[in-house]
């Protein structure tokens, strides 16, 4: 394993995943730095005070998610973690290979491409930017593709909560199609839900008798900070209903942190 390998395996995952922020940047490679330092050591020492000094990191809650991020993606493996101030976080490098496309050959094809096909990388922007209502299929990266029919449910059903609720619906009506697209996509690669929960729960929201949850869940962020308890509840009221799932279970797991 080389600086070289890990630098290549983070920037193809990086590519793919548009959650990367700066500071998972900058501490990664300052983890990595670390290593080099000290001969890649397998395990080893990674203070926190003096990791966001190094990085100027003044948040704690700031350094602590871009950590947690880091070991929930597989690039850092926490060996022991520090019980007092005085403890540094003992961890491990990982080489991740689980970036879908390698970057650079990308990028380099993209080239050599028509002018309409060198625009994809600006889907993102493009979808930060398009009201879902407006949005095609064909404009989509493939991450967001089979996620293109639930959004459009939800939006209508929130809608429809709102409209019956007589709240404003503007907001919702004019909301750009990343940010009904994005929180489905990272409810199903980051938490491990699945496509059929996320409509389970949208059938939920949009039954016909009272429900706790079409006052809360107006959007589809919300719809997954909350899918843990909408599915508890679903397996709660529906009679002779089976037992909660093994999957249910894991979700309601990686989503605690939401709740």
């Amino acid at each position: 394993m080389t600086g070289y390998e890990l630098s290549r395996a983070w920037f193809d995952f990086a590519y793919e995943h548009t959650d990367v922020r700066p500071s998972h940047h900058a501490l990664y490679f300052h983890t990595v730095e670390t290593c080099n330092r000290l001969g890649w050591k397998e395990t080893f020492d990674l203070p926190t005070a003096y990791s966001m000094e190094m990085l100027g990191i003044s948040n704690y809650r700031t350094y602590k998610k871009a950590l947690e991020d880091l070991i929930q993606w597989g690039f850092i493996r926490m060996v022991r973690r520090s019980k007092n101030q005085h403890r540094a976080n003992v961890v491990a490098l990982v080489k991740n290979t689980n970036a879908v496309y390698d970057a650079t050959t990308k990028a380099l094809s993209l080239q050599n491409r028509s002018s309409a096909s060198k625009t994809k990388p600006l889907n993102n922007k493009l979808l930060k930017r398009k009201k879902l209502t407006e949005i095609t299929i064909s404009e989509l990266p493939a991450s967001f593709k089979n996620l293109f029919d639930l959004a459009i449910r939800i939006q209508k059903v929130i809608l429809k909560n709102l409209s019956d609720a007589g709240a404003p619906i503007k907001k919702i009506e004019d909301a750009t199609a990343y940010s009904f697209l994005n929180p489905l996509r990272l409810a199903i690669e980051n938490d491990g839900a699945t496509l059929g929960q996320l409509e389970r729960a949208t059938e939920a929201l949009d039954s016909s008798g009272p429900n706790f949850w079409k006052q809360h869940v107006i959007s589809s962020a919300k719809l997954r900070e909350k899918l843990s308890q909408i599915l508890s509840d679903i397996n709660t009221n529906t009679k002779n209903s089976e037992p909660k799932s093994a999957m249910d279970e894991a979700v309601a797991q990686n989503l605690n942190r939401y709740e």
